[in-house]
């Protein structure tokens, strides 16, 4: 069986698949993974599927505690879904970013268009469509909504037995 380009399983690929907080780090093999992700969907003319694979890059550099590579992807991210109208990427792209800016204002900013940016993608189906029902009920779309605030990513790093002193 021919193996799909990386790029084209991107889209259906949650930064989860590259990064699994469930098993041991391997962050060398991740970290090529996540850019070889980059430099095909550097190679399309899809911005969405280029700011996917940046925030897919910004995941593994903050697992592997590189904060400038992080903050590095994530501004690329941001720069792009800025540049394009892409919805379905935009949304998670400001997701991460409500979740790793240092700034409390910044970060609600983030989540504030995450969330309306949720909101217009379920608001263009039918009331009773079953596909809308889906994306709101959505285990990163409820977190998005719900009042339990950002992730603690140092507590992530103490749980998974990861040093975390680069985002002291």
């Amino acid at each position: 069986m021919m193996a799909l380009p990386v790029w084209m399983t991107l889209t259906n690929t949650q930064p989860q698949a590259v990064l699994s907080h469930e098993r041991v780090p391997t962050f060398r093999l991740d970290r090529l993974e996540a850019a070889k992700s980059l430099e095909s969907a550097q190679s399309t003319g899809d911005p969405g599927l280029k700011a996917r694979a940046f925030e897919m890059n910004e995941r593994v550099a903050l697992a592997s505690q590189d904060s400038l590579a992080t903050q590095e992807h994530i501004q690329n991210a941001l720069a792009m879904i800025e540049e394009f109208d892409v919805p379905l990427t935009a949304w998670r792209v400001h997701a991460a970013a409500w979740e790793l800016c240092p700034n409390q204002g910044e970060a609600e900013r983030h989540r504030t268009i995450a969330r309306d940016t949720i909101l217009a993608i379920a608001d263009s189906f039918e009331p009773d469509e079953p596909l809308r029902a889906s994306l709101l009920s959505a285990a990163p779309i409820r977190h998005m909504f719900g009042s339990a605030g950002r992730p603690d990513i140092r507590a992530i790093f103490v749980t998974c037995g990861w040093a975390h002193n680069a985002l002291q």
